[in-house]
């Protein structure tokens, strides 16, 4: 089976790549639901807000837009840290099945 596999040259690329969907891994089937179909429920169909802080790099994204800042050697976090924040009323015509894949 081939399968096409992206090696990420830092914090920054690896973020990207899990926002969009891009895959480290070689076999389809290891891969989970997604972060890049959790995203677009959360932001777009929830308007929500979302921080991602991994390595040295960060994501924001709410529903006007979408940032990867690269940090500092510094600010290198050691593992991966989120927070996610929900509107308390969402539209009532928003339906999950339409963001899974």
């Amino acid at each position: 089976m081939d399968t096409e596999k992206y090696h990420p040259k830092n914090d920054e690329e690896a973020l990207s790549y899990a926002v969009f969907g891009k895959s480290t891994k070689d076999i389809p089937e290891s891969r989970g639901f997604g972060i890049s179909t959790s995203l677009k429920m959360l932001v777009k169909g929830l308007k929500g807000k979302i921080f991602i802080l991994s390595g040295k790099a960060f994501l924001y994204q709410n529903f006007q837009k979408q940032e990867i800042i690269k940090l500092s050697e510094k600010h290198y976090y050691k593992g991966c840290y989120i927070a996610i924040r929900l509107p308390m009323c969402f539209d009532s015509q928003f339906n999950f099945y339409d963001y899974i894949e």
